[in-house]
């Protein structure tokens, strides 16, 4: 990458759901070529990537509540 770093670009990829309330999504295949495509766009845009993957609800809320605190902007994507 090539310039200075703009932010920081989280992904949270859940290509398995372990928690029981979520256990009827199963499996969500071909995540990967998601998560290698945001990771390129946002590399592009002079993003520094942080990927997290499998995470419960409870963890991502939290995860999210402390990013918020952060000197930085959030954006939040759920797929269901």
């Amino acid at each position: 990458m090539f310039g200075s770093v703009r932010g920081r670009a989280v992904i949270i990829n859940n290509k398995y759901f372990l928690d029981s309330l979520e256990a009827k999504f199963k499996t969500r295949h071909g995540s990967e070529k998601d998560v290698v495509d945001l990771q390129k766009l946002f590399d592009a845009l002079h993003f520094e990537v942080i990927l997290h993957e499998n995470k419960s609800a409870e963890v991502i809320d939290l995860f999210l509540l402390l990013l918020s605190c952060s000197d930085c902007d959030c954006w939040y994507q759920q797929h269901l």
